[in-house]
């Protein structure tokens, strides 16, 4: 596989990774629209350094994505640390069970270090808990819907 994994950086990787999360969370797992896509999702909150977009390419086509952005800290309990949130994890159906979504979260991990952030933390899918448990990543907390979706938040410290 020659897989190559990259911030996004143009208008163009920004469309193809939304395309690539339509298919995913709106058109399969039935996230509404208005629910997948918000502000974070423009190439101004790029350019203003408000969030992080991930794409995993082959040949020019977007197998996996991901986004980063500072977490709000009332959402975590007794912390003074400014963590990362990872979000909006996304895998091209044909490419699940390939490693992409491992290449595409150790990129994240790479990214985050890179920028000096130890804390990453994410909302998983129920579904998904035992893929980041792989990567280390930690359960805290109780699970609770999210479009409609079964989550529980999820942490991992991260160091270079």
């Amino acid at each position: 596989m020659s897989l190559f994994i990259e911030i996004v950086k143009t208008q163009e990787d920004l469309d193809s990774i939304l395309d690539l999360r339509s298919a995913v969370f709106i058109d399969e797992q039935l996230v509404p629209k208005e629910e997948e896509i918000d502000d974070l999702d423009t190439i101004q909150s790029i350019l203003d350094d408000r969030v992080i977009h991930i794409v995993a390419k082959e040949h020019n086509a977007v197998l996996g994505t991901a986004r980063m952005f500072v977490e709000n800290k009332s959402n975590i309990s007794s912390s003074r640390e400014i963590h990362l949130h990872i979000g909006r994890v996304a895998v091209r159906h044909d490419a699940r069970k390939t490693g992409v979504g491992k290449l595409v979260m150790e990129k994240c991990h790479q990214v985050a270090v890179s920028r000096g952030y130890s804390i990453l933390t994410l909302s998983a899918q129920v579904q998904a808990l035992g893929f980041y448990e792989k990567l280390g990543y930690q359960a805290r907390g109780k699970i609770y819907l999210d479009a409609g979706i079964e989550h529980r938040d999820m942490d991992i410290q991260v160091s270079g």
